[in-house]
């Protein structure tokens, strides 16, 4: 047979690509609840079941932790061996300069007292970032690893089947790298959002435009933006939990996640609004009174040759935060998947 020339195959491969784009946009067409960016009748859309409460999710959150506790006790204390061990090598998070800014007296109590302890510890996290790139990082990534791992203790609970910390920790770890290219993607749809806040910022302090047409114009842009965003950053972030099974590749998990979330999208949203002020809450009712009763026993400096607890507490809730909030948003992604198959 002979050989087609060099035009002829580029041809047929673009033919041959653009006819599969099609298929796949025709049967996407024909499974889809609701097309992105297009209305739809109320008659044509399917009832869609309830989603489980946020309420329901959490509590399920916790059984899976009650249930799994000395697996889930055991990476929470190695999390915070490893983060102890980053910290003191890089020396990150100033906690001496956040417990000097502690307000004194009635203060303590009110809200301008929370708000300066809440923006003493941003401007501390900050500062690490900048100065401290190649730890926070470090920090990150085992972040994240271990996110995988607590993922994997909530699959085998779910399944109802025994499973081990050595399985959790190195077996879960062959999802880290699809994952990170996922977290890729919901970095970059972050960013509009990001460029929306700022020009928000910016309208606010009337750093842009002082008239009142313009400045509603950047503000209307800024909407937009934001909105984008959280449109695409919900179904990556169930996209997130999907990754982490076995064999599966991002561009997949990316459309199941799309297709998981078709006519929940909201709904899905609010259940992730609940985990952050869930989390918030628990950084407000832990962190901010061990500051406050170290400040108070030990005043701005350090207690015990430079022993403090509040590093421990920071940890702790970060370790807490990582487990809470990776087996809540995988449960959000099992309630998706019953509610479709039922």
């Amino acid at each position: 047979m002979p050989k087609q020339p060099k035009k002829t195959q580029h041809k047929n491969l673009v033919k041959k690509t653009t006819q599969t784009i099609r298929e796949v946009q025709t049967e996407r067409k024909r499974t889809a609840v609701h097309r992105s960016f297009h209305l739809s009748r109320k008659s044509e859309l399917p009832e869609l079941e309830k989603l489980p409460s946020s309420w329901r999710l959490l509590k399920r959150t916790f059984a899976v932790i009650f249930d799994q506790k000395l697996i889930v006790a055991m990476l929470l204390l190695l999390y915070l061996i490893v983060a102890w061990v980053i910290s003191g090598m890089f020396a990150l998070t100033n906690f001496t300069d956040i417990k000097a800014l502690v307000p004194e007296g009635n203060q303590l109590w009110s809200i301008n007292g929370v708000q300066m302890l809440i923006d003493s510890f941003s401007t501390a996290q900050s500062v690490d970032v900048n100065n401290n790139q190649p730890a926070v990082l470090m920090l990150n990534l085992f972040s994240l690893f271990f996110w995988l791992a607590f993922i994997w203790v909530a699959r085998y609970e779910i399944a109802k089947k025994s499973t081990s910390i050595r399985e959790a920790l190195y077996t879960s770890g062959t999802s880290f790298v699809p994952f990170l290219l996922v977290l890729a993607v919901l970095f970059v749809q972050c960013v509009p959002g990001a460029y929306g806040i700022s020009i928000i910022a910016n309208v606010s302090k009337g750093t842009i435009f002082n008239g009142g047409l313009e400045s509603a114009a950047f503000l209307l842009l800024a909407f937009l933006l934001i909105v984008g965003s959280v449109y695409f950053i919900v179904s990556t972030i169930i996209a997130l939990q999907i990754i982490a099974l076995p064999g599966m590749y991002p561009w997949k998990a990316l459309r199941s996640a799309r297709n998981l979330i078709s006519g929940r999208r909201l709904n899905v949203l609010r259940k992730c609004i609940v985990l952050f002020l869930v989390l918030a809450l628990l950084w407000l009712a832990l962190f901010i009174p061990t500051l406050i009763v170290e400040n108070l026993i030990c005043g701005s400096e350090s207690c015990w040759a430079g022993i403090t607890i509040l590093p421990f507490m920071y940890y702790f809730l970060l370790a807490l935060s990582v487990t809470i909030g990776s087996i809540y948003l995988y449960m959000t992604y099992r309630s998706l998947l019953e509610v479709q198959e039922d």
